[in-house]
């Protein structure tokens, strides 16, 4: 099983994972309203599938940019897994059918979905193999991001303030670190020592982003956009574009994130303080998946990487590529759905990130880093 996987990697890899492309304990951390879909009892689970609200018919605006640290990740989504998901594929795949795009490679039938053929394998069956042997693991991705480092930001242009704008240029980057702010709009100097400066979460905070996001050290050229993104009643709807390289490095570990048909919604507070219900849905393909591995020092030909590809032959779901499945085809991604509380924060400028390691090239024999490159 999965629970033989390295802790120590594992814990890393997933933590960096949810921080893209996972609220407070005890509480509900969805809101049903972004459920596109009337309430269904059995046999009617997708009379209405779960959709981000649609684009509104609204007059277009302007306005000042805002920005929102997202943090506060949901991993441990126990029976609440389908509220961090939406339906990726187009298929109601529930009992006794279990109709779908694809067939897992290792299995005969696909996890069934949820409610609104929610598809989020993600967090109802992946995770919680991992939690088994890491209960500590979403306590420590949350501390992580309270310090600001490779916080997800999610910078918004063009909206009109209102809670209907049926175009915004959204885009999405990576803190490296942040600072506290005041009421003053120029952001401060850049703190002397980066690694040990505090973001204080009073909306006033500043950041410095990962430069590799940007085209040419450009801010106003992110390569994580949606030049179309839209509000629909206080709801932003978000498209990432597919594949592009979303980089999580975390001490000597990391991960590179490649998605596609992903989106990301939230539901911006009256106040416009926050963005709450945040969830990012998409599929994961198991090709990017296992190449990512590597960076976590899971080597091809080593046990603990046919135990993560044994795993993942098991739950694969959806196609990576949206509408080439069909009878026979073989699952080769995975559905994904995680959660987020955004903040309001502002961007300062451009950083040097921490590089991601191919811990592969650099391991001995035995499994350790050798003080390689």
């Amino acid at each position: 099983m999965l629970m033989n996987l390295d802790i120590r990697a594992t814990t890393t890899w997933l933590a960096c994972v949810i921080a893209i492309v996972p609220l407070a304990s005890g509480c509900r951390v969805y809101d049903p309203d972004l459920l596109d879909r009337a309430d269904a009892g059995p046999g009617e689970a997708c009379a209405q599938r779960s959709q981000p609200p649609q684009r509104p018919s609204s007059a277009d605006g302007d306005g000042p940019e805002v920005a929102f640290g997202l943090r506060m990740v949901v991993m441990a989504q126990g029976n609440d897994w389908p509220m961090y998901g939406y339906d990726v594929d187009g298929f109601c795949t529930e009992q006794p059918d279990l109709v779908s795009e694809c067939t897992p490679p290792a299995v005969e039938n696909p996890p069934a979905d949820g409610v609104g053929g929610v598809d989020n394998v993600f967090g109802d069956q992946f995770f919680p193999l991992v939690e088994a042997t890491t209960p500590d693991l979403e306590a420590e991705a949350r501390e992580a991001q309270e310090l600001g480092q490779g916080l997800p930001i999610i910078r918004m242009r063009g909206w009109n303030g209102e809670r209907n704008d049926p175009r915004v240029d959204a885009a999405i980057m990576q803190a490296v670190f942040g600072a506290p702010g005041s009421a003053s709009e120029e952001p401060p100097a850049r703190p002397d020592d980066p690694a040990s400066s505090r973001p204080v979460w009073d909306g006033r905070d500043w950041f410095w982003v990962r430069d590799d996001a940007f085209l040419m050290d450009d801010l106003g050229r992110p390569l994580i956009r949606d030049d179309n993104a839209y509000v629909a009643d206080g709801v932003l709807v978000v498209r990432l574009p597919d594949r592009i390289d979303i980089i999580f490095p975390a001490d000597a570990y990391g991960v590179l994130v490649r998605l596609t048909g992903a989106q990301a919604t939230g539901r911006i507070s009256e106040d416009g303080t926050t963005l709450e219900n945040v969830r990012v849905s998409g599929r994961w393909s198991l090709n990017d998946l296992l190449v990512t591995a590597r960076n976590i020092g899971v080597c091809e030909g080593e046990r603990d990487y046919e135990l993560l590809n044994s795993q993942l032959d098991r739950i694969a779901d959806v196609r990576s590529t949206p509408g080439s499945g069909g009878p026979g085809v073989e699952c080769d991604a995975i559905s994904l759905g995680v959660g987020f509380t955004g903040t309001r924060v502002r961007v300062a400028g451009l950083a040097e990130g921490p590089p991601l390691a191919d811990l592969c090239s650099t391991m001995t024999d035995g499994g350790v880093p050798d003080g390689g490159t």
